[in-house]
């Protein structure tokens, strides 16, 4: 709804519902079940319920990255910097940026740390990828990340017009 709207508002949409809200115009509805979902961008998937294991997801699409990767430098075979550094024109290079290790270090960065952690590396590194000028990302992988759900909101029975049971409008 921001972007919709957005340029037309001169606040957020959130203090415009705060404020209808506190003027008893809106009322907001809880929704029903969790309020933060998985969200794996690549499949448009949902991956819900208790049993759910983020970090197979995480480094399912990780996987899928390396796999990529090491496809391209294969093809590739490139050969060594004369500098020694990284080269921000390869996949390896824009990866290892984003991390901020070397790139020889890349997949053991990614690897390590709790599920929440290897997550926000993986979208680090499929954002800086997407980002970039010099690589294309493949189609193979993509980031997965924390979703918000959204609120619900509906007009009152003051803002609709309409009496509430036996009093007036």
């Amino acid at each position: 709804m921001d972007e919709e709207l957005g340029d037309e508002l001169d606040h957020t949409v959130e203090t415009v519902l705060d404020n209808l809200e506190a003027v008893g115009v809106v009322e907001e509805l809880e929704p029903s079940g969790p309020s933060t979902f998985i969200l794996k961008e690549r499949t448009g998937e949902y991956p819900m319920g208790e049993d759910v294991d983020l970090g197979a997801h995480v480094d399912e699409e990780r996987e899928r990255f390396l796999e990529d990767l090491h496809a391209r430098e294969a093809e590739r075979e490139a050969a060594p910097l004369a500098d020694g550094g990284a080269d921000e024109s390869t996949l390896r290079g824009v990866a290892s940026q984003a991390l901020d290790v070397s790139p020889e270090n890349l997949e053991d960065a990614m690897a390590s740390g709790e599920e929440a952690e290897r997550m926000n590396k993986l979208d680090k590194v499929v954002g800086a990828i997407k980002d970039s000028d010099e690589v294309e990302k493949g189609e193979g992988y993509d980031q997965i990340g924390f979703r918000n759900g959204a609120l619900r909101y509906r007009l009152t029975h003051k803002a609709a017009g309409t009496p509430i049971r036996g009093g007036a409008a």
